[in-house]
């Protein structure tokens, strides 16, 4: 997974990197994937300190962000986990020319409760002891589209999907793992960081 960042056309500062001197604080709105909620909301926090400026957080699917882009909502910065999203919305003319860059990575894994039966390999997820799997909703959410792409190449997907409960992002898909109301999901692993019961 890479995640990207691209300005919109409603034109903004970007984070930490162009230093302006400014007479009044900037409000800058950015839009990002929610695997980049914890980083980011740091992040935040110290640039506020230095430069005075605010910054408002969207977190949300990219494809969920994308809609809202699409529809008018005020983006400054959008971070997407999906390059699809952000060709779609510079095709529509809503990005500005240029300024996409690469600048993270994230891999996909496998997490389960502590009461959940164990998992070696992907193959697992086929057992009848895995009944639920949660996964983001593979039509909006990158690391659902990700995961349902790796397993059809691993030629799972068929008997994986039956047993699929679509998530809004990848933060509720560990919520469903955490709470037990799953077997397993697929998440990134930097989200795993977050969390205490997985």
């Amino acid at each position: 997974m890479t995640t990207r960042f691209y300005l919109l056309k409603t034109g903004a500062v970007m984070l930490g990197m162009i230093a302006v001197m400014r007479l009044h604080a900037a409000t800058v709105t950015v839009f990002a994937a929610a695997s980049l909620t914890d980083s980011l909301k740091q992040i935040a926090a110290d640039y506020e300190k230095t430069s005075g400026d605010m910054i408002v957080y969207n977190f949300a699917a990219s494809g969920t962000l994308s809609r809202q882009i699409e529809t008018c909502a005020p983006a400054d910065i959008f971070f997407a986990a999906d390059e699809a999203k952000a060709d779609a919305l510079e095709k529509k003319g809503l990005l500005v020319s240029g300024s996409r860059k690469s600048l993270l990575g994230n891999t996909l894994v496998i997490v389960t409760g502590p009461e959940a039966a164990a998992i070696h390999s992907t193959a697992d997820l086929t057992n009848a002891a895995i009944q639920h799997i949660a996964l983001g909703d593979v039509k909006i959410v990158p690391a659902g589209t990700y995961a349902r792409i790796y397993l059809e190449k691993l030629q799972l997907w068929p008997a994986v999907e039956p047993k699929v409960i679509p998530c809004e992002n990848v933060r509720a898909v560990l919520a469903a793992v955490e709470s037990g109301n799953v077997d397993a999901g697929i998440v990134y692993k930097t989200d795993t960081a977050i969390s205490k019961k997985k």
